[in-house]
């Protein structure tokens, strides 16, 4: 997991690069969760990006991928649909906890 902390214009600089599709979850007025699903040697995995306005000129990013499990699990469905078989237990769990939060919500 990285974390980094930019100034607005380095937000707006900021790229990921291979990425498939992506979708931008309003956790609240200052908080995000932008999942990603990124081509990878020959998979596709999912990318996570929590991004909190911390005032007019600066974001916190945090940037995780579903190997490392990350806590966010609110990935919506056309993502996960895109990801490529695993066999990595801490991505396989992530999956598993995204696909019971999403079968909460219906």
């Amino acid at each position: 997991m990285q974390t980094i902390t930019l100034t607005a214009q380095e937000f707006e600089e900021y790229r990921i690069s291979d990425v498939i599709d992506m979708e931008v979850i309003d956790v609240s007025d200052s908080l995000v969760e932008v999942y990603y699903a990124v081509s990878r040697a020959d998979a596709v995995s999912a990318q996570i990006v929590v991004i909190e306005k911390l005032d007019d000129d600066s974001y916190w990013l945090q940037i995780s991928d579903e190997y490392e499990s990350p806590v966010q699990a609110q990935c919506p469905a056309s993502i996960l649909e895109q990801l490529t078989p695993t066999d990595n237990p801490n991505a396989l769990a992530w999956r598993t906890r995204c696909r019971e939060a999403l079968a909460s919500t219906c």
